[in-house]
C-alpha cells in the first residue's frame, strides 16, 4: 500500500453515445425544411402552369356569348328563348365590362345608361330588345318568328360591335 507505482486517481473521462442523437435530429431538421422549400418550389410552377391553362381553357365573353346564342336559338322555345337571350346579353356585358347587369332590373340598365360604355343607339336597341323579352316573359306576349330571327341576328351584331367598340375603347384609355 505504500507503493510509489501507484497514480493519483483521475476524474472519467467522457463517453461519447453509441448513437449521435443530437446530429441526427439536427440533420433530420434541416433536411425536411430543404423538402418542404423544394415541395413550394414545385408547387408554385404548377400554380404557374395551372394558371396558364386556365386563361388557355375560359373562351373571351364575346365567343362565349356568340356559341350560347347559337345554342339557344336551335334548343329552346319562343319564350325560353327570350329569357335566355336576356340572360346571355345582360351575363355577356357583365363579364365584359364587369358592371352587374345581371343583378340590374331593366328600367335600372334604362337609368343607369352612363355606366354602360356603349354607342347611344346600340345601347337605346339593347334595352328595348330587353324590355320586349320582358313582356314576353312576364306578360305572355308572344312575338311571330321573324321578330325572333331579327333579334337573334341583331344579338349577334351587338355582340360583335359592343366587343369591337369596348377593345377599341381600352386601347385608347391605356
Amino acid at each position: 500500500s505504500g507503493g510509489k507505482d501507484f497514480r493519483p486517481v483521475k476524474s472519467p473521462v467522457p463517453v461519447p453515445p453509441p448513437f449521435p442523437i443530437k446530429k441526427i435530429l439536427l440533420w433530420l431538421i434541416f433536411l425536411s425544411l430543404f423538402s418542404y422549400l423544394i415541395y413550394l418550389w414545385t408547387r408554385r410552377i404548377q400554380f404557374e402552369r395551372r394558371k396558364r391553362f386556365i386563361q388557355n381553357v375560359i373562351p373571351p365573353p364575346n365567343i362565349e356569348a356568340i356559341d350560347n346564342l347559337e345554342l339557344i336559338n336551335k334548343n329552346c322555345d319562343e319564350k325560353e328563348f327570350y329569357v335566355e337571350l336576356s340572360y346571355l346579353l345582360r351575363k355577356y356585358v357583365e363579364s365584359s365590362i364587369y358592371i352587374k347587369t345581371l343583378e340590374m332590373t331593366t328600367e335600372e340598365i334604362d337609368s343607369n345608361q352612363s355606366l354602360i360604355p356603349l354607342k347611344e343607339n346600340l345601347l337605346k336597341e339593347w334595352i328595348l330588345l330587353l324590355k320586349q323579352a320582358d313582356l314576353i316573359k312576364y306578360a305572355k306576349h308572344f312575338p311571330d318568328e321573324d321578330n325572333r330571327k331579327n333579334d337573334f341576328e341583331w344579338s349577334k351584331q351587338f355582340i360583335k360591335l359592343s366587343h369591337d367598340h369596348w377593345t377599341t375603347h381600352q386601347i385608347g384609355n391605356s
